[in-house]
C-alpha cells in the first residue's frame, strides 16, 4: 500500500522531545497534506498548526523524494530564522529518520538531505532578489498576510520552471478581505470543515455562533459537538486550488479543558471584533481604511493639462522626470511624466497605459523612449521587480545613468536610501515602500501633487490611486496592500522620486550614485 505524506508525518516526525506528530484533535489536518493538488492555500487563525504543518510536510518531501527541493518564503527574515530556528530544527533534530537524512549543510538558511534535496528559507517580502537562482520543486509562501506577491511572485515562481512537481503553498493569517491570503482564498475551492451534530443531524460550519459555554456547540439546537467529526467541503467546484480553512475552534486544545476553553471566550469578550475574526476564527474583517479618496484625486485634477504631448508652454519651464511601472502577470505598463512647478507642487503633465498587446517591449518600450526624449526627460526611475531585464533595453536609448530601477523594502529607511551600483547595468534605489507610498499620498493629501484633468485622468488612472487599502499590523505599523491594479499610482511615486533625489542633489546627476 502507497504510503500517503499525512501517514509518514504521523510515524515519522516528532515535533520536540516529548511529542511524535499527532491529529488526535485535528482530524481535519491529514487532507491538507493528502490533497493532489499542486496548488494549496492554508488561511488559518493563529496557533493551529500551520507553522508546524509546514515544517512537517517539508522534512517528509525532503526524506521521501529524491533531489526534491523546496523553496520556503517568509516576508522579513527574521520570520525566516525563527521558522528555522523554532520549527524545523527541532523537529529534525528529535526525529530519528529525519535527522539520519540529513546531509552535510544544516545551517539556519539551506538544509541539505542524503537524497539529493535542499531546503532553502529565504525573505523576500517586496524584493525577490534573495530566491533568484534557486531550482525548487516546491514554493512554500508563508505569513501570505504580510507578502506584497505583486512585486515578488511572478520572479519567485520562476524557480519552479524545471520542476516536474511544481508545488505551490501560501499559508497565512487573514486580515481585510483587500489582503493577500483572502485573495488567494477567493480564487480557491474554498473548503471548510462542517461538524455534524449528532442531536439534530446540522452540519456545522463553526464560527461565533458556535461559542458555547463549555466549548464548541451547535447553532441549531445547542448540543455540543465532536469537532473530530467533519468533513472537508468545498464551496467553489471550478477551482481547482485547494483551499483550506482552519480555526482555533476546529483544535480540541482549545476546549480540553474549561481553563483552555475561558482564553477563548475572554478573546470573544475583550477583543475588537475585527481581531477576533482574524486571529481566533481565521476570518478576513473589513478593516482596511482607503487612504486615497475620489474627492481628493478630483481636488488636485488640473482642468489645463489635457494629458497632451507636449504639455502647455507654461508646464514645461521646468526639468521633466519619468516613472514607469512595467506590466507582468496580466497588468497594464505604465509610463507618467512630471515635473516641478514654482509652488513646490509635482506636477503630472502626462500619464499612458499600456495594455494587452501594447504590454509587449518591442511596441511600449520605443513608444515610451520616443515621448520621453520629446519631452527632454532629465531621469527614468522603474520598477525593477517587473522590469528585471526590460529597464536594461529601455537603457539602450539613453545615456549613462539616465535610467535608474527601484527596489522596495521594509528594512530601509527614507533617510537611509541605497543606491546599487556595482556589478548592475541599471543603477537600484533601495527604499522603504509603506514609507514612500504614505510620502506620496500626503502630498496629494495637501495639493502638493497635481494630475491631469479629471476628464483624462478619471476613465483610465483614477482606480490604481483609489485601489488600495492601509492595514494596521499587530505593532500598530501601517501597511498599504491592493485590491486591483495601482500600476499608475506607483509608475508616478517613481516620478516624484526620483525627482525628489536629483533636486536633492542639486541637479548634479552622477553624484546620486
Amino acid at each position: 500500500m502507497k504510503t500517503t505524506m499525512s501517514n509518514w508525518i504521523a510515524n515519522a516526525v516528532m515535533v520536540n522531545s516529548q511529542n511524535r506528530f499527532s491529529f488526535n484533535g485535528r482530524m481535519w489536518m491529514p487532507a491538507l497534506f493528502d490533497t493532489k493538488a499542486t496548488r494549496r492555500v492554508w488561511k488559518m487563525s493563529r496557533q493551529v498548526g500551520k507553522s508546524t504543518g509546514g515544517a512537517a510536510e517539508g522534512t517528509a518531501r525532503s526524506c521521501m523524494i529524491d533531489n526534491f527541493n523546496i523553496l520556503y518564503v517568509a516576508p522579513e527574515q527574521d520570520q525566516a530564522r525563527k521558522f528555522s530556528q523554532d520549527k524545523l530544527k527541532p523537529m529534525i533534530e528529535q526525529s530519528p529518520i529525519i535527522r539520519s537524512q540529513l546531509g552535510r549543510y544544516n545551517n539556519v538558511h539551506e538544509k541539505e538531505f542524503r537524497r539529493g534535496g535542499k531546503y532553502y528559507l529565504k525573505y523576500a517580502k517586496h524584493n525577490p532578489d534573495s530566491c533568484r537562482g534557486i531550482t525548487a520543486d516546491m514554493i512554500h509562501f508563508d505569513e501570505v498576510q504580510d507578502q506584497n506577491l505583486e512585486d515578488t511572485e511572478s520572479v519567485i515562481e520562476e524557480s519552479l520552471f524545471t520542476s516536474k512537481y511544481k508545488l505551490r503553498l501560501y499559508s497565512g493569517t487573514p486580515k481585510s478581505f483587500a489582503n493577500p491570503i483572502h485573495k488567494k482564498w477567493e480564487d480557491s475551492d474554498q473548503r471548510e470543515w462542517l461538524v455534524k451534530c449528532v442531536g439534530c443531524n446540522k452540519y456545522n460550519r463553526l464560527g461565533i455562533k458556535n461559542i458555547g459555554k463549555r466549548g464548541p456547540c451547535c447553532s441549531g439546537c445547542g448540543k455540543d459537538l465532536d469537532v473530530d467529526h467533519g468533513v472537508w467541503v468545498r464551496h467553489n467546484l471550478s477551482s481547482s486550488i485547494a483551499g483550506f480553512h482552519v480555526n482555533q475552534l476546529h483544535c480540541k486544545i482549545s476546549h480540553d479543558t474549561q481553563e483552555s476553553w475561558d482564553e477563548i471566550l475572554y478573546k470573544l469578550e475583550n477583543y475588537d471584533y475585527g481581531k477576533f475574526l482574524n486571529e481566533v476564527l481565521g476570518e478576513s474583517a473589513d478593516t482596511a481604511e482607503s487612504p486615497i479618496t475620489e474627492e481628493m484625486l478630483m481636488a488636485i485634477s488640473d482642468k489645463n493639462l489635457t494629458n497632451a504631448v507636449p504639455p502647455p508652454p507654461e508646464y514645461m519651464n521646468s526639468p521633466n522626470f519619468a516613472g514607469i511601472d512595467w506590466g507582468h502577470m496580466g497588468a497594464s505598463t505604465v509610463l507618467v511624466i512630471g515635473n516641478m512647478g514654482p509652488d513646490g507642487t509635482f506636477r503630472n503633465v502626462f500619464m499612458k497605459k499600456y495594455s494587452d498587446s501594447q504590454c509587449d517591449p518591442d511596441y511600449c518600450i520605443p513608444d515610451m523612449a520616443r515621448i520621453m526624449k520629446r519631452l527632454q526627460v532629465m531621469r527614468i526611475h522603474c520598477d525593477y521587480g517587473g522590469g528585471f531585464g526590460l529597464n536594461s533595453r529601455l537603457a539602450k536609448y539613453f545615456d549613462k545613468g539616465l535610467v535608474t530601477s527601484n527596489v522596495w523594502s521594509a528594512s530601509a529607511i527614507a533617510a537611509d536610501q541605497r543606491w546599487t551600483t556595482k556589478n548592475v547595468e541599471v543603477p537600484r534605489l533601495t527604499l522603504n515602500r509603506t514609507r514612500a507610498i504614505s510620502d506620496y499620498i500626503n502630498q496629494i493629501r495637501t495639493g502638493k501633487i497635481s494630475v491631469p484633468s479629471w476628464k483624462k485622468f478619471h476613465p483610465e488612472f483614477s482606480s490604481d490611486f483609489l485601489n488600495i487599502r492601509a492595514e494596521l499590523r499587530g505593532d500598530d505599523s501601517v501597511h498599504f496592500v491592493r485590491v486591483g491594479s495601482d500600476d499608475a499610482l506607483h509608475a508616478a511615486i517613481y516620478a516624484y522620486v526620483i525627482c525628489k533625489i536629483y533636486f536633492a542633489s542639486s541637479g548634479a546627476g552622477y553624484s546620486l550614485f
